[in-house]
């Protein structure tokens, strides 16, 4: 067999050629690098994640708002983010819908908009241990984390996003066990546990003027805040009959009691109390009218942990579909059982339910609500999944149109 001495020559040409032009590119590149070997690492380490740089999301669910970064979001339901968070909210600023929230490996705080892939890193101050994070405005919040010998840590962060550093910035305030804030985000709520019980303080939005408001032998309440209306509730267990009280100064007055696993969770405002409690291995919801005493039931198995309100009379809830044969709600709270839910809108006034979405349907993976928030202009629901802590966001207006009041 002849091989046309043409091809050859050619082949040999074209080998040189490119020798040649990868040996000048290689000088090049070392004559430019040789006098700073670390700077190359350092820009590429700064360029994962630097300020304003857009992040692609992980496009591994079917039926969810994924794409590269800046895309818009097209589906109702939207897995933010697919790495366990420690905590989040969304809020309007301008005339945007932003979500922000803290990664849980690293306490970074992260921002995108709610209707755009677009993520970027508002700070780079790592946190390790950061596990629970309290929102008191749309620009600052309680980040609570593990410190060594001081056990946790409550630090009051700003959000700057024109800081140059990316620095977390803000101050430590007063460690508490649990915390509400006041509608008006003016006030903290706290409860600090004692050896002789526990005390109910409040402060300023920042932390400071602590002063101490009640205190009483019981150690695990938790307090509940509505509008201006403070509410303390024993923790809800089904091995236990759980009740509500409003604080009114230094006097505790009886809301409800006496119910297996009481949960309750306040208005805005403070004048509706959703609640919910056990029975017969079940959760019962309903809604409680302080100006008159009334109980509104509602024929939806959930509790009211898996709920948030989206306004004064309406309600959004995660519900489970089916609920394990466990010690509930105390085997939910301690991660032993999960559900899977679907999410569904309650008007309190007109006493209707709508079903807003079936989670597992549409992202095809199984979704526990857990820690779900409304966005301050009632148009998204956010949430966890307990599952995984994943975070994600669920389009409600246009979803399920509600009754004109």
């Amino acid at each position: 067999m002849k091989i046309n001495r043409n091809y050859v020559v050619g082949a040999v040409l074209i080998v040189s050629i490119l020798i040649i032009l990868g040996g000048w590119l290689l000088t090049r590149n070392l004559g430019t690098n040789s006098n700073s070997p670390d700077e190359e690492l350092v820009d590429f380490f700064s360029s994962l994640f630097p300020f304003g740089d857009l992040i692609e999301e992980d496009p591994s669910t079917t039926g969810v708002a994924t794409g590269t970064a800046g895309d818009p979001v097209v589906a109702a339901l939207r897995k933010v983010s697919a790495g366990p968070v420690s905590g989040a909210a969304a809020f309007t600023v301008g005339s945007t819908t932003v979500i922000r929230y803290i990664d849980q490996s690293t306490g970074h705080l992260f921002e995108t908009p709610a209707d755009n892939t677009a993520t970027v890193r508002l700070t780079n101050t790592t946190v390790p241990g950061a596990h629970d994070v309290v929102w008191v405005t749309k620009d600052s919040f309680i980040l609570r984390y593990v410190s060594g010998d001081n056990g946790i840590e409550n630090f009051l962060a700003s959000v700057a996003t024109s800081a140059p550093d990316q620095a977390l910035q803000g101050r430590f305030i007063h460690p508490f066990d649990r915390i509400a804030i006041s509608g008006d985000s003016k006030t903290l709520y706290t409860v600090t546990e004692t050896p002789g019980g526990a005390r109910v303080e409040t402060s300023r939005a920042d932390g400071s003027n602590l002063t101490t408001i009640y205190t009483s032998p019981i150690r695990s309440w938790t307090v509940l805040a509505g509008g201006t209306r403070v509410f303390l509730q024993t923790p809800p267990s089904a091995g236990a009959l759980g009740y509500l009280y409003r604080l009114q100064g230094t006097v505790l007055e009886k809301i409800v009691g006496g119910l297996p696993g009481l949960n309750a969770k306040p208005n805005p405002n403070g004048t509706r109390i959703l609640a919910s409690a056990f029975g017969e291995g079940r959760p019962e919801l309903g809604v409680y009218t302080l100006s008159n005493a009334s109980v509104n039931p509602f024929p939806l198995p959930t509790m009211a942990d898996k709920c948030a309100w989206q306004s004064d009379e309406v309600v959004v809830c995660g519900v489970p579909l089916l609920f394990p044969t466990a010690d509930f709600p105390d085997s939910w709270y301690l991660g032993y059982q999960t559900t899977e839910d679907s999410v569904w809108s309650i008007d309190t006034t007109a006493n209707i339910s709508a079903l807003v979405a079936d989670l597992s349907d549409i992202a095809r993976e199984p979704i526990d609500v857990y820690r779900p928030s409304v966005s301050e202009d009632g148009a998204y629901l956010i949430f966890l999944n307990k599952r995984d802590l994943s975070l994600w966001s669920l389009k409600l207006r246009d979803v399920v149109p509600l009754p004109q009041q």
